[in-house]
């Protein structure tokens, strides 16, 4: 998320979705598995007698899997046909055609396999050594075509639909930005393809806050609340739905953001807990294929527990669905992250051997009451108790310790 220009008065974050070497690349998997296509299908050799010594044979080389011909070479007179032998770090064969122009192999390349070979010349000197046969129609077949024939799919398929995603960005929204504006006190939201653009205008008296989450993850969200209820993600672009959306940005490039749009907005940013989980479901409400990502990621639909801290007003809210529960900041003597219990040694679906680590982070009021904001778990694998290197779900714990210990200080 760039900044692309800063003024006194202004602040301009750009997305773009667009890319002349994205698409470039699309376009050369789209070839490379048009490519391995063609070339997975068998070569064949259809020929026919004219006289009793007269064969003339027409050779196709691979194409859509033996469904479409192309290099197609007529043969004028087939005389016989040898199967020669290779040694060259391993033993290969080539069938070769004795025409009266001269030797021609059915394949331009050598394979491993004999019996195929073999059958191939089997058939061929069989019609040439009968002359009441009048047609022979026969077809070569490699296993290494059939063993390109799955990546040649998947290149085509993927390529396509990532170019498709591409084309459709150009058209749609290619390019999005948002201009925070002093002047004008509003926030203009600016979308559209490469040949149209569109806006949105949010006066600054429309927004209801300006939010700074951390996610399950530690990782942060930069949000715009509203005074309707609609949430604007700035670190996530809007018109397309992915994996990637459903992971957070890094702190360190979102909290200056965070400040410069604060002192824009004259108000400052409030540190939330699980307030992007309203995003998320609202994204996986308006996309039919996104409940199934939700649910790789772990992204609960259920209605999420929402940590709110406030400086202005020096509170910190816990909302649950409708019920709100407020306690003074001041009262925050300590935050805390503790272990749930020794990690417990697991193993997965394969047999590997992991341990499960459990944390939760607390914070601890003046009153002695303890307040649960969020619980992390972790799989270590390579890992024991004793390790000297920390479990993720600890690490994940403490970050939001800090950043939460930091954000009630500087209040």
């Amino acid at each position: 998320m760039p900044i692309v220009e800063r003024t006194a008065n202004q602040l301009v974050i750009h997305h773009s979705q667009f890319s002349f070497k994205r698409l470039l690349w699309q376009v050369v998997v789209i070839a490379l598995g048009v490519g391995l296509l063609l070339w997975s299908g068998p070569a064949k050799l259809d020929c026919q007698r004219s006289q009793p010594n007269q064969v003339t044979c027409q050779l196709s080389k691979p194409g859509w899997l033996g469904l479409a011909r192309w290099r197609q070479r007529a043969i004028r007179n087939l005389q016989g046909v040898t199967l020669n032998r290779y040694v060259d770090d391993g033993v290969f064969y080539q069938v070769i055609l004795r025409t009266s122009d001269g030797d021609l192999p059915l394949r331009p390349y050598q394979t491993s396999g004999l019996d195929n070979t073999r059958k191939t010349v089997v058939q061929i000197e069989r019609f040439l050594n009968d002359p009441t046969a009048n047609r022979l129609s026969v077809a070569q077949v490699d296993w290494v075509q059939w063993f390109v024939l799955l990546p040649g799919v998947c290149m085509l398929l993927g390529g396509g639909k990532s170019l498709h995603n591409t084309l459709f960005n150009i058209r749609t929204k290619a390019i999005e930005s948002y201009r925070f504006d002093q002047e004008q006190n509003q926030v203009i939201y600016q979308y559209g393809g490469l040949f149209r653009q569109r806006q949105q205008h949010y006066p600054f008296s429309t927004i209801q806050r300006l939010i700074l989450d951390l996610d399950q993850s530690a990782a942060a969200w930069l949000l715009l609340e509203l005074r309707s209820g609609d949430l604007l993600c700035l670190n996530r672009r809007a018109n397309q739905l992915e994996r990637q959306t459903f992971r957070g940005s890094n702190w360190q490039e979102l909290q200056p953001l965070a400040d410069e749009m604060s002192r824009l907005l004259r108000r400052p940013w409030q540190l939330t807990v699980g307030f992007s989980s309203k995003w998320l479901q609202a994204q996986v409400l308006r996309h039919k294929r996104a409940s199934g990502i939700a649910r790789f990621f772990g992204i609960s639909l259920e209605p999420p527990t929402i940590w709110i801290f406030d400086r202005s007003s020096r509170t910190i809210l816990q909302q649950k669905g409708q019920a709100i529960t407020t306690y003074p900041l001041k009262q925050i003597t300590d935050v805390q992250v503790t272990p749930v219990g020794e990690p417990l040694q697991k193993q997965d679906s394969d047999g590997s051997t992991y341990y499960e680590a459990n944390y939760q982070l607390s914070l601890v009021l003046s009153t002695e009451k303890r307040l649960v904001v969020q619980a992390f778990s972790s799989h270590e694998y390579n890992w024991h108790p004793h390790h000297i290197r920390g479990t993720a779900a600890q690490e994940q714990a403490e970050e939001m310790a800090q950043r939460i210990r930091a954000y009630v200080a500087d209040g």
